[in-house]
């Protein structure tokens, strides 16, 4: 391996070393902890060096945002894969759900502290045009276009209902576990139920088992 290789495979190595100690300070203290220092400090560097990798905290925010929306979309892929556009919708409600309840400090990151989400629709090209970030939005466009509506509302409107409530579900859940008292389950079953209801005219109310 010539020195250039080695150079190039140590800058890597650091740019991973700074993501995972900024990742480990989100997880156990928040966002708003989040220091250049404090990362200089967890991997033994001066904070000039972390600059050489990033502009500033926002960036590693950023890139932290973009691998949580590629989590979230490794963890809908199952969903994806139904035939049915309704059961694909249930299916990919519950799985947002699930990963919100088991990821709570990178869906905190990404929806409820940076907010990486009005970055992505509100943002510069650049951003905007991010097909990993998009990537779980995009699929419950394409379901909600194959569905047969009995509403007056585009394929997106519908994408951006169903985000917003499973959205609020999680977010409930993650800062007040005991409001609603219904589990997370109970209440994605019964939302999705209803909102296919009143979409397609179908929507048969499930059971919890149904969603494991």
């Amino acid at each position: 391996m010539g020195s250039s290789e080695r150079r190039a495979r140590h800058k890597e190595e650091l740019r991973q070393r700074i993501l995972e100690a900024a990742r480990e300070i989100i997880m156990r203290e928040g966002f708003e902890a989040l220091t250049m220092r404090k990362i200089a400090e967890r991997v033994e560097y001066s904070p000039a060096a972390i600059y050489l990798h990033f502009r500033d905290r926002d960036e590693i925010a950023k890139q932290l945002s973009r691998e949580g929306f590629a989590e979230l979309f490794r963890a809908l892929e199952p969903a994806a894969a139904v035939e049915d556009p309704v059961e694909r919708l249930r299916r990919i409600a519950w799985e947002y759900i699930r990963f919100g309840m088991e990821n709570p400090e990178t869906y905190r990151l990404i929806f409820m502290e940076y907010k990486y989400l009005a970055v992505v629709f509100g943002g510069d090209s650049k951003e905007r045009d991010d097909p990993t970030s998009r990537a779980a939005f995009d699929l419950l466009v394409r379901t909600a276009a194959e569905l047969s509506l009995q509403v007056d509302a585009t394929p997106q409107q519908i994408a951006e209902t169903l985000w917003a409530a499973v959205h609020g579900i999680v977010s409930l859940k993650l800062t007040c576990p005991v409001f609603p008292m219904s589990t997370a389950q109970e209440l994605e079953s019964i939302m999705t139920s209803a909102l296919l209801r009143g979409l397609t005219g179908s929507g048969q109310t499930r059971t919890s088992a149904d969603s494991d």
